[in-house]
């Protein structure tokens, strides 16, 4: 089988080595830089009861995004040794509360989670420091011990790699439409036609921009977000952190990268006075050693949201699959999306209708 991907980024380049690794031909198209999108400006959470809400389908593909993602940095790792380190946290996840409603809202968290058979614990205030001792005044706390986080740039350089390795071939092209078996390419002002067994699109806030998706304008749409590096101090606290509207992410030599700010500005993407005081107003209050640190740097992504919150994994009516709308978890989502579409398309196993993209189709013209 031969397949066409557009779009390098984490998913794309996932689902290339997937199908890669299990004899499939293929050929990933990216107009830029592969993975210099919403990949490289991720923080690299891989939190899934942090994320959701309630129990269903997004909670399941979560967990299960979690476990694959694991599996793909030990398989890197065999693979590629020091080149496949993806800075691995296991820290979990600690959420905080700042006053008594948003302690409430946690509370609730952690029953219903712990009631449907996993792992969270709710904190009082010195439960929350023996966590984390360096974050500041809270009300209570959740703990999710089973959650963690990685460096979604050292991800996407060692993913990059092993599909290479695995036979996939990475082109530069502006991608003019698509249909279920062709990708039409702008070459030096030419149409050429990139032909396969199966197209797959992914590609991210961009997906209902190229031609032949054949899914409503709105339903992915970009979600700018602002983020911040800054200096810490190795080993200070190992779990990524929710709190005061933001996030802190540790990376293991000592950096922190908090962010993030939501922000629907169309495809608009830079960091503003306002976005960046945002977050460091958030990084200050949620772990005040943290205010005398050392900025290193700044950027900003676009997120690729969805209508209702849930990614576009499967087959359009028109043939085309579509692999994109993972929002905020994009990181957490690309190793499980490979899985799920590699086994899709090679040995015809169901995806759930959920993540069905024909939800989004647009009606016959």
């Amino acid at each position: 089988m031969r397949v066409v991907i557009v779009g390098a980024g984490l998913v794309g380049t996932a689902v290339a080595r997937a199908l890669a690794r299990q004899g499939a031909e293929v050929v990933v198209i990216e107009r830029g830089v592969p993975g210099a999108e919403a990949s490289w400006a991720a923080g690299g959470i891989l939190s899934p009861q942090a994320e959701c809400d309630s129990d269903g389908p997004m909670l399941r593909l979560c967990l299960d995004g979690l476990a694959a993602t694991r599996r793909l940095a030990n398989e890197l790792k065999a693979e590629l040794g020091g080149l496949g380190n993806v800075g691995l946290i296991e820290g979990g996840t600690l959420d905080v509360a700042v006053n008594d409603e948003e302690a409430r809202a946690l509370r609730h968290r952690v029953q219903w989670q712990q009631a449907a058979g996993l792992q969270a614990t709710w904190l009082d205030p010195a439960g929350v420091k023996s966590v984390a001792g360096v974050i500041g005044d809270v009300a209570a706390g959740a703990f999710f011990p089973t959650e963690a986080s990685l460096d979604p740039r050292l991800l996407f350089e060692a993913l990059r790699g092993s599909a290479t390795n695995a036979g996939a071939r990475f082109v530069q092209h502006f991608v003019r439409r698509v249909t279920g078996q062709s990708v039409v390419v702008d070459h030096d002002g030419r149409d050429e036609v990139i032909a396969g067994d199966v197209v797959v699109v992914c590609a991210g806030a961009w997906t209902p921009q190229v031609a032949g998706t054949d899914i409503d304008a709105d339903a992915i749409f970009p979600v700018h977000g602002q983020m911040v590096e800054v200096d810490g101090r190795a080993g200070a606290f190992d779990a990524v952190v929710y709190g005061r509207g933001g996030y802190v992410v540790p990376r293991g030599d000592g950096r922190v990268v908090a962010g993030s700010t939501m922000e629907r500005q169309g495809f608009q993407k830079g960091v503003t006075v306002g976005g960046l005081a945002k977050v460091l107003s958030m990084v200050g209050a949620l772990v005040p050693s943290l205010q005398t640190a050392t900025v290193r740097s700044s950027w900003a992504g676009l997120r690729p949201g969805s209508r209702d919150g849930l990614p576009l994994l499967g087959q359009q009516s028109s043939g085309l699959w579509l692999a994109s709308g993972h929002f905020r978890n994009g990181v957490l989502l690309a190793a499980i999306s490979g899985e799920r579409l590699a086994g899709a398309l090679l040995r015809q196993e169901p995806i759930d209708d959920a993540f069905s993209p024909r939800r989004f189709s647009r009606p016959p013209s």
